[in-house]
């Protein structure tokens, strides 16, 4: 592991303190990454935060995680990011993505004052190449899809508090291991003509797919015909 990678895990608490709020929407969210309860400042880092914590690829998040001095106008400025993301290794190559340091913005707020966040933008951008980081704005359109429909769905599903059968769990993977390729309603109309039985299976069925036992395509709204296989 390189100096700076070891820098960067450092960082694991935020810098600032998020305080409730009247004005916005302000909280926290469970998080079974971090081993605590991030906090958000609106609701769009609230959705990214949902989707780095079902996120494989991703080790760990931190929100508020460095203050940024530059000078601008012959002023010296602070801005603190709105995230950090570490990444795993891929499981075929060892590879780690750089870290990501990244502000949540709507589109339209991004447009609307623009000329004053840009120098705030660049800065970031420098800071993060200096730490080995990469900088990126993320607004609701790579947030707000139908993945993070999904996501939002399937988070119910994940957690030491899920507990399922094991029998269940194995008859599952099972079929699925012979069929290769089918949808939920067929694979649950295979396994038992039960329907009571059926709506056991089917909570096991969103858990395999939740914590990536069973694969499927998240990138379109999830549903008993989607298409699901074994990875």
């Amino acid at each position: 592991m390189s100096l700076c990678q070891l820098m960067t895990r450092i960082i694991k608490s935020p810098v600032r303190r998020i305080i409730p709020s009247t004005y916005s929407i302000r909280g926290q969210i469970s998080s079974q990454k971090n081993g605590r309860a991030p906090h958000y400042e609106s609701s769009l880092e609230r959705d990214l935060m949902q989707l780095l914590d079902f996120d494989s690829c991703v080790e760990s998040y931190c929100e508020q995680p460095v203050t940024i001095k530059y000078v601008h106008e012959g002023k010296i400025r602070r801005y603190t990011p709105d995230v950090l993301v570490y990444y795993r290794a891929e499981p075929e190559t060892a590879a780690i993505a750089r870290p990501l340091l990244g502000e949540v913005k709507y589109r339209a707020d991004l447009k609307q004052y623009w000329t004053e966040l840009k120098p705030k933008f660049i800065a970031a951008s420098r800071y993060a190449a200096e730490q080995g980081w990469q900088f990126k704005l993320i607004t609701e359109r790579e947030i707000r899809t139908d993945y993070l429909t999904n996501v939002r769905f399937l988070r119910q599903y994940t957690g030491p508090q899920v507990q399922v059968s094991q029998i269940d769990h194995g008859l599952l993977m099972s079929l699925l291991r012979e069929t290769q390729l089918t949808t939920g309603e067929k694979l649950l109309l295979t396994a038992t003509g039960d329907r009571t039985k059926r709506a056991e299976l089917l909570y096991v069925l969103w858990h395999l797919i939740a914590v990536g036992l069973v694969h499927c395509d998240l990138a379109t709204v999830l549903s008993l015909r989607s298409e699901i296989w074994i990875p």
